[in-house]
């Protein structure tokens, strides 16, 4: 099946000077397969046997960015994020090549979206989120650092949006959501990495203090679908918190020093014009009272470094 995606002129996807109809039916089949791989990705034989094949692995990044369907596309993501990780002696794929990719699709995602021109769906951002993390670690401090600044972005334009989207789709909020969890999970990583210290500024605390603040408003309302991703995401974002605050971090912006006491977030009012969430000492002291006993414990140790700062 490799032989047939990697033809004569190197092209991973189609025909050089190939017919309309036969380019697209070669890219049909092209789209089968890697729809047919990636569903069997999870299988460790199959891991080993793809990720040592270099044709195979330059099929992928060529599918990656210049596929000529969404779906082409997405397949070849999660197949890349899958084998990313595989401890295996003849892979042909560097965690510092599947870092630089699956960046570029972050760059590239829902967001950036043209009218129906979309490069990729919630699903495969998360996808391409998941296999970043689990090569996190492998990674240089330069790349943890793009990592960190790419993610950061893509959360606070996924929270911007539902927090003050009146409109979304449930379709959409289901999908926002279990990115905005695997994104925290990242954040996680990184908030206690020495050499990331400089990164974790305003552009990643401001939109994590703003996920409190928008949560525990008495008047934010979450769909089934996605009110667990979001759960998760608070506790995620109270437990960065904590830390960053308890190694004696401070914000500052054009040299004046920040306090998240002032932090203003600003959420979505059906019929009217935006309004502010409720301030951040107010939910981290509703989050203390929390029956979720890990969002409750970071909501005090936020608490203390807070109050000693009033």
């Amino acid at each position: 099946m490799v032989g047939e995606i990697d033809n004569d002129n190197n092209d991973p996807v189609t025909q050089g000077q190939s017919s309309p109809r036969r380019e697209s039916y070669s890219s049909s089949l092209v789209e089968a397969a890697f729809t047919f791989l990636s569903s069997t990705i999870l299988s460790t034989q199959i891991q080993e046997s793809l990720v040592g094949n270099a044709r195979f692995i330059e099929a992928c990044f060529h599918s990656t960015r210049r596929g000529p369907t969404v779906v082409l596309r997405s397949c070849a993501v999660r197949i890349l994020a899958r084998l990313a990780h595989c401890p295996c002696a003849e892979s042909q794929l560097t965690p510092n090549d599947a870092a630089k990719l699956l960046c570029d699709v972050l760059t590239d995602g829902v967001f950036l979206k043209n009218g129906s021109n979309v490069a990729f769906g919630f699903d495969t951002l998360t996808t391409a989120v998941d296999g970043l993390l689990c090569i996190f670690s492998k990674l240089t401090s330069e790349q943890k650092q793009m990592i960190i600044e790419e993610v950061s972005k893509i959360y606070t334009d996924v929270l911007r949006n539902r927090s003050l989207s009146k409109f979304a789709l449930d379709s959409d909020r289901s999908g926002s959501a279990k990115l905005a969890y695997s994104v925290t999970r990242i954040m996680m990583l990184g908030v206690d990495c020495e050499s990331l210290e400089k990164t974790f500024g305003s552009s990643v605390i401001l939109p994590l203090v703003g996920t409190v603040q928008w949560r525990y408003d008495t008047k934010t309302i979450l769909e089934d679908e996605e009110s667990l991703y979001w759960e998760a995401c608070t506790t995620h974002a109270l437990q960065i918190l904590a830390s960053w605050l308890e190694q004696g971090k401070s914000l500052h912006y054009n040299s004046k020093t920040l306090n998240l006491h002032e932090n203003i977030w600003m959420v979505a009012r059906p019929g009217k014009a935006p309004r502010k969430a409720l301030d951040f000492g107010t939910a981290v002291e509703l989050a203390s009272k929390s029956d979720q006993s890990c969002s409750r414990l970071h909501a005090e140790r936020i608490q203390i470094w807070l109050n000693e700062r009033l």
